[in-house]
């Protein structure tokens, strides 16, 4: 009489173990599976980190150059001067833009 109960306690507990194995199993597909997902998206932001890195080298420098003809074109003494500055900042405004649109169309600076 008593091997019948341990048959089914043993049943149960089997199946209980099998039913948490599969689980568990098809959990790891998943976890696999949807680390592709991640991993494309890793790549993306790589890509997008890279891209940025060279606009910025591209436009670090004339930015610090926009910035000292900036502090020239106030302390220019005469309205020549301040002209010959305009014109040279226009041009780096345009290299600038130029540089940002080759990368994607980022946002251009005006001044």
């Amino acid at each position: 009489m008593e091997i019948k109960p341990e048959n089914k306690l043993s049943k149960r507990i089997m199946a209980l173990f099998f039913l948490t194995t599969t689980v568990l199993v098809l959990q790891g597909f998943y976890n696999i599976y949807s680390l592709n997902g991640v991993n494309n998206s890793i790549a993306k932001v790589y890509d997008s980190v890279n891209q940025v890195s060279a606009t910025s080298t591209d436009i670090s420098l004339p930015i610090s150059e926009l910035r000292q003809l900036s502090m020239s074109l106030v302390m220019a003494p005469n309205d020549a001067l301040r002209e010959q500055i305009k014109i040279k900042m226009t041009g780096l405004t345009q290299s600038i833009n130029l540089a940002l649109n080759d990368n994607n169309g980022l946002t251009s600076v005006d001044v």
